[in-house]
């Protein structure tokens, strides 16, 4: 699974199709005993990464970069998938307005 959608890195790489895979998902069920966690306090952190193209991804090219982002897991959700769900978030940043399933 990944996504594609124009992008320009921090370095002015300006991506026409990159290839935006996420490489990590780290969810937080219980908050530690000592923290009162309020809704709005995600519980899942989310990495991905940005490649020039699906062909650089294929070829084991390193990234040209790496978004992290929080966002909510939904327990209750349709989509049990933490993935798909994350992706849906991924999706939901302004920066990746407009992105579309690889």
């Amino acid at each position: 699974m990944a996504i594609t959608v124009a992008f320009t890195t921090k370095q002015g790489v300006v991506c026409a199709t990159p290839y935006i895979v996420i490489t990590k998902v780290n969810f937080s069920k219980i908050p530690s005993k000592n923290f009162t966690a309020p809704a709005t306090v995600p519980n899942t952190t989310v990495y991905a990464s940005v490649y020039y193209n699906q062909a650089a991804y294929t070829a084991q090219n390193d990234p040209l970069q790496d978004i992290m982002f929080q966002f909510n897991v939904g327990l209750l959700s349709t989509d049990p998938s933490i993935y798909s769900q994350a992706y849906t978030a991924l999706k939901a940043l302004p920066s990746m307005a407009g992105a579309t399933d690889c």
